[in-house]
């Protein structure tokens, strides 16, 4: 390869990796991490006093047609669920298993500041954040264990409560019965 043939091949190159990386600034050089899915700031807008995900980012969150909403990862928001408007439905979701918590009795456990309560789906706090901890109800259970007085432990791997006392709470998080 003669030096016309290098050079041509290095600016192939540079172009190439221009195109991929996309342009320099602004929203445009907005980039997604399609392996962790967490959306930085620039993915994330306000209009009309809603959070949303920018359009060109809500296709990547949908694996399916039938997906309704889709949980991220957003930079300052922690784990979201977002609908297929790009509208942020619920902040704060806990994290279960490295992802958002799932939907249990049309409730989601929600957490800020150390404190925990359930949202709808629709954003709605449906138990206040009073709560040091809830887990997660059993498969069928229409009841949650939330404690007060617990803390957060874990070994870097796993994470769980102790201490505290633990209450049933129903939906409404109205104590039902003392564990």
């Amino acid at each position: 390869m003669g030096l016309r043939g290098w050079v041509l091949g290095r600016a192939a190159m540079g172009a190439l990796a221009a195109m991929l990386a996309g342009p320099a600034r602004g929203q445009d050089a907005c980039v997604v991490d399609q392996e962790m899915l967490v959306l930085p700031r620039c993915a994330l807008e306000t209009r009309g006093g809603q959070l949303y995900v920018g359009q060109r980012f809500v296709r990547r969150l949908f694996s399916n047609t039938r997906q309704k909403m889709a949980a991220a990862g957003a930079e300052g928001e922690g784990w979201i669920y977002v609908d297929r408007a790009g509208r942020v439905l619920v902040r704060n979701v806990a994290t279960m298993d490295n992802g958002a918590d799932s939907l249990h009795g049309g409730l989601v456990r929600v957490t800020r500041d150390g404190k925990w309560g359930l949202a709808t789906m629709r954003g709605r706090l449906a138990v206040p954040m009073e709560f040091d901890g809830i887990l997660d109800p059993h498969e069928g259970e229409r009841r949650w264990a939330a404690c007060k007085g617990c803390r957060m432990a874990g070994d870097g791997e796993h994470d769980w409560f102790e201490g505290g006392t633990w209450y049933w709470i129903d939906l409404q998080g109205r104590v039902v019965s003392r564990d």
